[in-house]
């Protein structure tokens, strides 16, 4: 396998660690109300586009020929590093 099939398996393995940590937290959002509930829907929102970009960054990095993988390998990790942040953002709320 080469290390750019490694990489992108590290990354997905990594995203779906947080999906399951999403789907934890989305079923714990779903039992509030109020002012926390109005929060915990915007933080889920963000945490879905977060996702949604991360998606497309992995598809990229997938598709990146040799000239551009490093440029497209770095968005990548910074788009799961901003994903992890806003999951962990979200996971404060329960706090």
């Amino acid at each position: 396998m080469s290390s750019r099939d490694e990489f992108v398996r590290k990354l997905k393995n990594q995203i779906d660690a947080l999906n399951e940590e999403v789907d934890e937290l989305e079923a714990a959002a779903g039992e509030t109300s109020g002012e926390l509930r109005v929060e915990l829907d915007k933080q889920r929102a963000r945490v879905e586009e977060q996702r949604e970009q991360f998606y497309a960054r992995l598809q990229a990095l997938k598709d990146a020929g040799d000239d551009n993988w490093e440029r497209v390998k770095k968005e990548a990790e910074h788009t799961l590093k901003a994903l992890h942040n806003s999951v962990n953002y979200f996971k404060s709320h329960f706090r």
